[in-house]
Order: structure tokens, then sequence, then C-alpha cells
């Protein structure tokens, strides 16, 4: 019997860790993405900086 309790914890640690990764997975992915977003706004803010500046020159 003490064989088949240590079979319930062994399995009970291993399932939490498998969900604490695939929760890491899904947070890692969804910091990618914003990060990604964050990017892609700051340069598009810098583009329109050097179109401002280009368009104060060619005055």
């Amino acid at each position: 019997m003490e064989n088949a309790g240590s079979f319930v914890i062994g399995d009970m640690i291993a399932q939490l860790l498998f969900f604490a990764i695939f929760i890491g997975v899904i947070i890692g992915v969804v910091a990618i993405f914003f990060s990604i977003k964050r990017r892609k706004s700051q340069l598009d803010r810098v583009e329109e900086k050097v179109d401002r500046i280009i368009e104060r020159k060619k005055e």
C-alpha cells in the first residue's frame, strides 16, 4: 500500500510541474507578443519624428 501512496504523490508532483511549465510557456508567449507590439509602436513614433524632420529641412 505504501508504494501506491507514493506513486500518487509522485504523479501529483509531475502533473504540477508540467502545469507550471505550461503556464510559464503561455506567459512567455504573451510577454513576447506585448514586447513586439511595444517595439512596433516605438518604431512608428520614431518614423513620424524622422518624417517631420525631413519635411522641416525641405522647407
